[in-house]
């Protein structure tokens, strides 16, 4: 699946006789240990965007400033640490402000802004206990400065880890670490961005052309780009069935995880999973809420394949309600999960545990673990937590679409790689669903109403008093 996230500025769609053009700005952190790349990437994502027609904004690292004009860090006490790291992400914030402004005054209307380390990065040179003090003292959340301030954020592991050979501090005169503080460097700030809905880790089991290329293609694929076979590694979307969790294990001490609870509703008018359109919401420990609306539908590419995409905005809390109250589907029942996001083994996962008591049959207590990875499902180190029974990938019946069906049976104990009475259950389900397709215009005409205020289509824009919608994103599928 190709993502594309945009910003949609709503004062860009005044243009004379109806015509929209909407501004696509995107956000990226590149971050990472000591010696993973950073420098390098930030060079080559400007050359290859910018050969693309992209305006390319380009934020240098802040703290670099700072160590560059004398600044030690082990120079400083406990005290110095915490306000400096403070300071700095003050600065950060100011900075990308004033590139924010930049990038909504251009006039290209593709512009990408790239951020040698982003403001989670000073939390993980904090003291232990001193993150939560600037949170209390600033009136900061962390799922604000993480989650919603860039579309993506891309960890470049240290070459430490899985490269010694190639780990050097020649030539660079901020850079002091040892190996084994590269490590440790290298886990916090891993662990700092853990809970981005949009994280890429991108690991040293290739050499470095290829972990380059496989950088541009994470941006690629969540922007949405098609670059045909300029980039010949993808990573591709991995979920496994997951038989038990155990939440005892001694692992669990060492490993950072995010809980999310995550509601999705299908609307009226969806159809197949190809065809649909459904709002989620996803509320963090601190009691932050954000709310998403998905829109999938089937477009034919010049070439005669035909695509699936799948678009992605973000809602205000009250276009979400008037969604779920007005336009819920009376064909799919909501789905309620768990939602944990975790760093192990350098590969970023995300555990999903369907509620049993409140999720339909076919997913009441399911328990399913996805990851993006060029590696093959054989060569992950899978979390020892976890029991994995096997791989589900690309089986429709582990699509949230069908889970989302009354009809289908409980498949959470179901071991086996083709039962036939679920997957008889599948097919008589999406069987039912194509008849819906005769009487989809009705309720599709229904969700048009949204579409036209702003709500589904990319080329209306938002009029509503409280700006609803920004940083679309948009999917890609090719079937």
């Amino acid at each position: 699946i190709i993502i594309i996230n945009m910003n949609h500025d709503s004062s860009n769609s005044g243009a004379a006789g109806g015509n929209v053009k909407r501004k696509q700005i995107y956000k990226v952190v590149l971050t990472g240990g000591p010696c993973g790349g950073k420098t390098t990437s930030l060079a080559r994502i400007t050359n290859f965007f910018q050969s693309l027609g992209w305006k390319v904004y380009r934020i240098s690292e802040v703290a670099y400033t700072f160590m560059s004009g004398g600044m030690v860090f082990t120079e400083l006490n406990e005290e110095t640490i915490y306000e400096f790291q403070k300071n700095l992400i003050f600065a950060m914030m100011q900075i990308e402000k004033t590139f924010d402004d930049l990038a909504n005054a251009d006039s290209n209307d593709k512009v990408m802004i790239v951020c040698d380390r982003g403001v989670m990065d000073s939390t993980a040179y904090m003291l232990p206990g001193q993150w939560d003090r600037a949170r209390e003292e600033e009136g900061w959340k962390e799922t604000e400065l993480r989650d919603k301030r860039y579309n993506q954020v891309i960890h470049m592991v240290s070459v430490a880890k899985g490269a010694t050979q190639y780990y050097s501090v020649d030539g660079h005169g901020t850079r002091h670490e040892s190996i084994e503080n590269a490590i440790q460097v290298d886990d916090q700030v891993a662990n700092a961005w853990v809970g981005h809905p949009y994280y890429d880790v991108i690991d040293n089991s290739t050499d470095f052309e290829d972990k380059l290329r496989r950088m541009l293609q994470c941006i690629c694929d969540r922007i949405g780009i098609d670059v045909s076979d300029r980039l010949s590694l993808k990573a591709r979307k991995l979920k496994f069935l997951v038989g038990k969790v155990d939440w005892n294990h001694p692992c669990l001490e060492n490993i950072k995880m995010h809980r999310f609870q995550v509601e999705n509703r299908f609307l009226a008018g969806s159809v197949s999973c190809s065809e649909h359109s459904r709002i989620r919401s996803r509320q963090s420990t601190d009691q932050d809420f954000t709310y998403v609306h998905t829109t999938r539908h089937i477009t034919n590419t010049a070439d005669g394949r035909q695509q699936v995409v799948e678009t992605k905005r973000p809602l205000s809390s009250h276009t979400y309600q008037l969604l779920l109250r007005a336009q819920s589907s009376r064909d799919h029942l909501a789905i309620y999960k768990s939602r944990c996001t975790f760093l192990w083994d350098d590969q970023y996962y995300q555990l999903d545990l369907f509620d049993k008591d409140r999720c339909p049959p076919a997913a009441s207590g399911l328990v399913l673990l996805e990851t993006f990875s060029a590696k093959p499902p054989s060569e992950l180190n899978f979390p020892p937590f976890l029991s994995i029974r096997r791989e589900v990938s690309g089986e429709s019946r582990y699509r949230l679409f069908n889970l989302a069906t009354p009809q289908l049976p409980p498949i959470a104990n179901d071991d086996e790689d083709h039962d036939s009475v679920s997957v008889q259950a599948l097919h008589d389900c999406e069987a039912d669903c194509a008849l819906l397709l005769s009487s989809a215009a009705a309720a599709q005409g229904a969700i048009g109403e949204s579409q036209q205020a702003g709500v589904q289509h990319q080329q209306q824009p938002d009029q509503s008093k409280t700006s609803p919608i920004s940083n679309g994103q948009v999917q890609v599928a090719t079937n």
